[in-house]
């Protein structure tokens, strides 16, 4: 009997190894899941404002020539009116 309750006892505690290093494996992998995980979130979150920071300097460069050519015609209008006046004369 005390030969059975060795190898049985042993199995036991065989088991328990067995299923405390799939326990710590699990472990492991979900960690490193959620390391995976933060790591996109924040490549995600840098896309995102690099994308906004593009969109700005778009539309900055999009009203600075709205700009220069509102200075352009209006200068233009101006030149015309003066030519008109000195016609005029």
């Amino acid at each position: 009997m005390v030969a059975e309750a060795a190898p049985i006892q042993e199995r036991v505690e065989r088991a328990k190894e067995l299923l405390e290093k799939k326990r710590l494996e699990k472990m492991r992998e979900e960690e490193e899941e959620q390391r995976r995980k933060e790591i996109e979130r924040r490549k995600i979150g840098k896309d995102v404002q690099e994308m906004k920071r593009q969109q700005q300097d778009k539309e900055m460069k999009l009203l600075l020539e709205q700009r220069r050519k509102e200075k352009e015609e209006d200068a233009l209008l101006r030149q015309r009116v003066l030519d008109q006046i000195a016609q005029d004369r």
